[in-house]
């Protein structure tokens, strides 16, 4: 009457562990026995000495001073911003030349020339706001 349903709701055969293993067990980590266990050192005292070692507690590197300490460059934040500049250290090359060249130069003057410019070739300007354009006193 059942036929193949008959087999399906069968469950395997229970096996002993000892079957799997060969009949003997062999131990995989020797140090979990009690016999290797080093009882003396109390929780408080490894967590003493964890708390000192820089993996295991897992402190971050402090900042070393002084140039090269300990194999590592050290970098200030002064040549840290003259390499992000886009010319680096050399872009500061005749700053001084440049604070001067601008202190000569009148700014208003620079603005004007660009707008006789767009006056004459109203390329720049399109006639569409030529009427709402402020006039320019020279």
């Amino acid at each position: 009457e059942k036929g193949a349903r008959l087999c399906a709701t069968k469950a395997p055969p229970k096996r002993s562990g000892i079957v799997y293993t060969g009949g003997v067990m062999q131990i995989k980590t020797p140090h979990a026995l009690p016999m290797f266990k080093d009882e003396e050192v109390d929780h408080r005292k490894r967590r003493r000495e964890e708390r000192k070692d820089p993996l295991k507690s897992r402190a971050p590197e402090f900042v070393k001073s002084g140039p090269g300490t300990g194999g590592r460059y050290q970098v200030g934040y002064q040549q840290a911003l003259l390499a992000s500049l886009p010319g680096g250290v050399s872009a500061l090359a005749g700053t001084k030349d440049k604070i001067a060249a601008f202190k000569t130069e009148d700014p208003r003057e620079e603005i004007l020339k660009y707008a006789k410019i767009a006056a004459e070739d109203p390329h720049y300007v399109t006639p569409a706001y030529a009427n709402s354009q402020p006039q320019v006193k020279a």
